[in-house]
């Protein structure tokens, strides 16, 4: 497991390399015992072992022999092969490389002779040996068989005594001894093969060839599945031969795609990911597409229905969330984090399948206030309880019962049946705890004929109080609706390891398209990576998902479904025009790399804006202009046009409507103060901002929509 986990990162090229064409002999046994390399086989895979098979058996055109000596070897290597299978190994004379025929030659020296051997038909098949391995056909089918065979160019029947040395005459071996022998050699270079075949090429009983290939089997020399579409009977092959083929296929499919930059990845994953206008999600389903395609991954609160999801739909509606998450289907859950002063606040929310909460949720236990164990405690008693059951099994009041929730769902301890419960929590904010002191200091004692009176260094902001809510709003009067409920995460309820990794290696696939340790790096789900790289490895075994370079400067081993390959092949071809569409992109979607640490990567000021707010507008792979706080600062691409940043500077005023009117603000206006540092008004990007609809005003540029 430390091999595979730090193979890519520090170990020597030659061991890289290494751990690249190896293939896990446990791994294999699970994909060929599912029989995933038969008929569901890719065609890569087929091929490749076909090829591996040929260059074996010496049929291949590399491989055949041109003298014969070397077709000596190879009849030595199969045991017995006909004229015709003999000849198959002969390289062509009209190629140059011979200038007689190799067969005549063998059979004119005695060196190769012909053999009968028994037929299911009881008939006879013929097929040529080498002279000095009589004994052991002798051993295996008797004497008596093989005492006539055909010899020289022209196959004469003639006497075993007349042509065969009296040294190689009679049998040596045991007859099973002999038998095991003959079925070795010929199941090494047959490839696939089925017992009936074998059955039919050496006149031997079903059932002690299938007890010595299971035994051979056990011992790790063959292997069993379905490797041939047009079979349908159980086929053995050697371990080698498939593990060889394997590779084979593997490094095929890996060729198939150069590297991208990161740039050209960002607009595939914008397409994935359904950002891109082209692919946005439509209705109900399309949120639940989209909500299923982000399962477990955490996002700060107030982002999932300003930026994360309205991006992924033509028009996002909060009521289709509401109904998803009252069908039972969606459930959701906070995390935390450490301020300075050691309060713990909602930091991140997460939707998940129902009954995942142990894929997606640390077991670690978070420290917890008087009021919160409280809470914890009576819903451990209670189960899932309304807010007035709550109130009157704890004894707290509204404003304390409602605190302790927010700390329960910030330490992810506690859920709500409904998403109107999780916007409450998002849009209220804690009053100051009763319970902690004052931040207070003196006056210096050194300054005389002053007393020594506290003074408050801090006072309560009136913008952390409670939000008043107009009692004509829509919707419920309190927002602490549904019902409360404890997260199970008891280590017993935990799936095993391996199927843990599996499920997350599943969902990232389906996520991100291309999966490597740079997204665990982010997410950083509690189970460890090296467990989520042996279960890519295992689903690559399975042919189901590709391993490669993908993507430029992205950390480790790379791992692709078939689909995402052949997107991104598609994407990096259409880099190429000037196809793409402009993309407003939040700079805390998951579908924005530029924000991914990456150690070979600089850092620019254009591609990671900062703060509340921040906003990319894209095209392609080039950003052509980004803004913080709100659009209050842009910056613009060097190498933007002005039809480019006017069409984006239309597509930010759009974004920032968007986000007022989610935030539940009228003031919709989008206000631009400074362009690249400077004055706004003043830039040179001025016009092509006042083409898209902005006005001058004294603080800069500003797009008003009620006034279009």
């Amino acid at each position: 497991f430390v091999m595979d986990w730090l193979y890519a990162d520090d170990t020597p090229r030659a061991e890289r390399t290494a751990a690249l064409l190896s293939v896990d002999r446990a791994l294999l046994g699970d994909v060929l015992a599912d029989g995933l390399l038969g008929g569901e086989a890719d065609d890569d895979a087929r091929r490749a072992l076909q090829d591996v098979v040929a260059d074996r058996r010496g049929t291949s055109e590399r491989r055949r022999a041109r003298s014969a000596d070397e077709l000596a070897h190879l009849l030595d290597r199969a045991g017995d092969l006909t004229v015709d299978e003999l000849r198959e190994r002969t390289a062509a004379s009209d190629a140059g490389l011979v200038s007689r025929d190799l067969v005549d030659e063998l059979l004119a020296n005695g060196r190769v002779i012909v053999i009968p051997f028994p037929a299911a038909d009881e008939g006879l098949r013929w097929r040529a040996i080498l002279v000095e391995t009589f004994p052991r056909y002798a051993s295996a089918f008797g004497e008596e068989m093989l005492d006539r065979v055909h010899a020289g160019p022209a196959l004469a029947d003639t006497a075993a005594d007349v042509v065969v040395p009296g040294a190689f005459r009679h049998a040596s071996l045991e007859a099973h001894a002999a038998k095991r022998e003959i079925l070795a050699k010929f199941v090494a270079l047959a490839g696939p093969v089925t017992t009936p075949e074998i059955v039919s090429r050496y006149g031997w009983t079903d059932e002690w060839v299938t007890g010595l290939l299971t035994e051979w089997e056990r011992a790790g020399r063959l292997v069993r599945g379905r490797f041939r579409r047009e079979v349908r009977d159980t086929e053995w092959c050697t371990a080698g031969v498939v593990e060889r083929a394997r590779r084979r296929a593997l490094a095929t499919l890996r060729r198939q795609i150069r590297a991208v930059d990161l740039g050209t990845f960002g607009a595939f994953l914008r397409r994935w990911q359904h950002v891109d206008p082209r692919d946005r999600l439509t209705g109900s389903s399309g949120l639940e597409s989209a909500l299923h395609q982000l399962s477990g991954l955490p996002q700060a609160p107030d982002r999932w229905e300003r930026d994360t999801l309205p991006s992924r739909l033509d028009r996002y509606e909060p009521a289709w969330l509401s109904q998803l998450a009252s069908s039972g289907q969606l459930e959701w859950a906070g995390s935390a984090r450490q301020t300075d002063t050691g309060a713990t606040t909602l930091a991140a929310i997460r939707f998940f399948p129902r009954g995942e909460e142990s894929i997606w949720l640390s077991t670690a236990a978070a420290p917890l206030t008087n009021d919160a164990q409280r809470v914890r405690d009576a819903l451990a008693q209670r189960g899932a309880s309304f807010f007035g059951d709550l109130a009157s099994e704890t004894g707290l009041g509204p404003a304390a019962l409602r605190d302790a929730l927010r700390e329960l769902v910030a330490a992810g301890v506690a859920t709500n049946d409904t998403v109107e419960a999780m916007r409450e929590i998002i849009r209220m904010r804690p009053l100051p705890g009763r319970e902690a002191p004052a931040d207070t200091s003196r006056w210096p004692s050194e300054i005389a004929g002053l007393p020594e009176s506290p003074v408050v260094q801090h006072r309560v902001s009136a913008y952390r109080l409670p939000k008043w809510r107009r009692p004509d709003s829509p919707g419920p009067r309190s927002g602490w609706v549904g019902r409360w409920s404890l997260i199970s995460l008891d280590d017993g309820e935990k799936p095993p390891e391996d199927e843990h990794a599996e499920i997350v290696a599943r969902r990232w696939l389906d996520r991100y398209g291309v999966v490597t340790s740079d997204w665990w790096r982010r997410e950083r789900p509690p189970v460890a990576w090296r467990s989520i790289y042996r279960e890519l490895k295992r689903l690559e075994q399975r042919g189901e998902v590709r391993r490669g370079y993908f993507v430029e400067g992205m950390a480790g081993a790379q791992f692709a479904v078939p689909a995402a390959v052949e997107l991104l092949r598609g994407v990096r071809e259409e880099m190429t025009g000037n196809e793409a569409p402009l993309v407003t992109l939040a700079a805390t979607d998951p579908a924005n790399v530029f924000n991914l640490p990456l150690p070979t990567r600089t850092t620019a000021p254009l591609e990671h804006p900062k703060g509340r707010g921040a906003v990319l507008v894209i095209r392609g792979s080039a950003v052509i202009l980004s803004a913080e706080d709100v659009g209050r600062r842009v910056v613009v691409g060097p190498a933007a046009d002005e039809p480019d940043v006017t069409a984006a500077a239309r597509l930010l005023a759009e974004y920032v409507q968007r986000r007022r009117s989610s935030s539940g603000l009228t003031r919709r206006r989008c206000t631009v103060e400074r362009i690249d540092g400077g004055p706004a008004a003043a830039s040179r990007w001025a016009g092509a901002f006042a083409a898209a609809g902005y006005r001058r005003i004294p603080r800069g540029l500003e797009f008003e929509p009620l006034a279009r």
